[in-house]
């Protein structure tokens, strides 16, 4: 501002003199023709002085309001941080980031189903059971990422995440058939420290190798799948860069839910007073492409303990599983998929259609079972899955009325609009036999809309 005030006056100061100068030419016919023209030659060169200082000005002016770099970093005031307002409930000390999806089912089974809206195995037909239609957007799912500290060498992590099926409909419990009830599905700490990491919590049984492509919920567990989700302590060790070693602890759980066949109101497995115990092998392996394949191989070891059963005397039961499966690219595009399991009671781990132990003969129920499937992705858009599963007891460890068998043939296709809005639909075939009865069918339809965020 001082610079363009010293220039105003100068240029005032200039144009009075301009005018001085010029107040004689009122008497011009008293001059000389000499005195005239020194009078002409001095307002011409204040009049070019004047041009240059206008041009000057004007530059100046419109720099006036343009701040420097520089200055802004001297600027005490500038370099204060900002503060952000803080929102309840969803700030964190640590790096926080939600994830999720919102999803409406629209199913349609031409037979009766163990669950109205999960297709676990097909009841026996009678002349009631007919087809139907339901929809639901229970499997909407929400979760957080937690990034915390580094503690001891080790990076801390978290995990929490749910959706909205804490209610598994039945066709006997109607009264909550639109009911949505939350319920957590992983809930967890993981200390990395590189070769080592723990895991502290709610997360997938470490029994699983790979899991197939359904568009329906039921992930064929009961169909050939072992394994959910459950609490543990979980350790796993890394060795080189193509093996993975993994051992845990994990909560005991009786039944699929939970059991107490002998009502002493205690789950049957926390009764027997043994931990479940898990372990599991995971190696890359070549495929076809550039891409590495996965081979796995996993145990599961737990017991329930019936003190008072309906007949016969008390005893402990265990509840076992082998399990191997692979995940081999084929091509870019192409992959296949496979596991298989056998082993006995493994109602609790979602195996032999859910039946654990025949409580006339006082013996566990064994069985064996698995799954097959391509995968296909021609473009990004596209994703189509064909595959086969099939669960398996042994007939002679079930009562009359057991189930035999379970399998089902299925094929999805989902088409991606935008990376974050997808649309699915699902044509399953399933069959289950009954030990002295028909084997029940069902055709299961789903149309599924995603959006993801």
């Amino acid at each position: 501002m001082r610079i363009i005030t010293k220039t105003y006056k100068t240029v005032s100061s200039l144009l009075a003199v301009g005018a001085v100068a010029l107040v004689p030419m009122k008497n011009a016919s008293a001059a000389t023709d000499e005195e005239f023209e020194e009078l002409r030659e001095l307002v011409l060169t204040l009049v070019k002085e004047v041009d240059t200082l206008k041009q000057q000005l004007a530059e100046k002016e419109a720099k006036r309001d343009v701040i420097e770099p520089t200055k802004l970093e001297k600027d005490s005031v500038v370099r204060q941080p900002v503060q952000k307002p803080s929102v309840a409930g969803v700030s964190s000390k640590y790096g926080l980031s939600f994830y999720g999806y919102f999803k409406l089912d629209s199913l349609y089974d031409s037979g009766l189903t163990s669950h109205q809206e999960i297709p676990f195995w097909v009841r026996p037909e009678t002349a009631t059971n007919s087809g139907n239609f339901d929809m639901t957007a229970k499997e909407t799912r929400l979760g957080m990422n937690f990034a915390g500290p580094e503690v001891a060498g080790g990076k801390v992590t978290g995990k929490l995440e749910m959706d909205f099926y804490g209610n598994i409909n039945t066709p006997t419990s109607l009264s909550t058939n639109h009911a949505f009830e939350p319920r957590t599905r992983h809930a967890f700490l993981n200390w990395d420290f590189g070769d080592w990491s723990l895991l502290a919590g709610q997360t997938w049984e470490p029994y699983i190798i790979e899991i197939p492509q359904t568009l329906n919920f039921s992930y064929y567990n009961f169909m050939g799948q072992l394994g959910l989700r459950k609490t543990q302590l979980r350790v796993t060790k890394k060795v080189g860069e193509d093996l993975e070693l993994i051992g845990a602890i994990l909560e005991p759980v009786g039944g699929v839910h939970g059991a107490d066949i002998d009502g002493d109101l205690q789950d049957d497995a926390v009764d027997a007073e043994f931990p479940v115990l898990s372990g599991k092998l995971l190696q890359r392996i070549p495929s076809f492409t550039e891409k590495s394949g996965r081979l796995g191989l996993s145990f599961v070891y737990g017991k329930e303990n019936i003190d008072q059963p309906p007949v016969g005397s008390p005893r402990e039961y265990d509840a076992w599983a082998v399990t191997g499966a692979f995940d081999l690219p084929i091509t870019d595009w192409l992959s296949w998929k496979t596991s298989v399991y056998t082993g006995a009671n493994l109602d609790s781990f979602w195996g032999n259609i859910g039946q654990g132990i025949n409580l006339l003969s006082q013996t566990e129920i064994s069985g064996e079972g698995g799954w097959s499937q391509f995968q296909l992705k021609p473009t990004d858009k596209m994703n189509l899955n064909i595959g086969y599963s099939v669960d398996n007891p042994d007939d002679n460890d079930l009562a009359a009325g057991g189930r035999t068998s379970n399998e089902s043939f299925l094929i999805n296709y989902y088409y991606s609009f935008h990376p974050s809005l997808l649309w699915g639909l699902e044509y399953m075939n399933q069959k289950t036999g009954y030990k002295g009865s028909e084997t029940a069918e069902n055709d299961h339809i789903q149309s599924s809309l995603i959006y993801k965020f």
